[in-house]
């Protein structure tokens, strides 16, 4: 039996080189950073003059500006992520 052969009937996860499985080297950092980024820059006190709620906006862009550089899902994702996001900030006024 050829290793293609074997690959195709056991699909569950892609490997790659090193027997290393291809989901956990690209989730914890791709995944985690934008999300870090958006809670750390919300965390942070706004700077005078500006409400927190256009600071968490801001927030918001910054970790869809990362998510759009390291890509854990395709851009349109995380440009529909961000939306729904922005859409819950709206609608709670959080």
């Amino acid at each position: 039996m050829t290793d293609i052969a074997h690959v195709r009937r056991n699909q569950e996860t892609p490997i790659v080189a090193g027997g290393t499985h291809a989901f956990l080297r690209w989730l914890p950092w791709r995944v985690l950073l934008p999300v870090a980024v958006g809670v750390g820059v919300a965390l942070v006190p706004a700077p005078s003059g500006l409400t927190l709620s256009a600071w968490r906006y801001f927030a918001l862009f910054a970790a869809v500006a990362v998510g759009l550089v390291v890509e854990p899902v395709p851009a349109a994702g995380v440009g529909f992520i961000g939306m729904a996001a922005a859409v819950r900030l709206t609608a709670y006024d959080i």
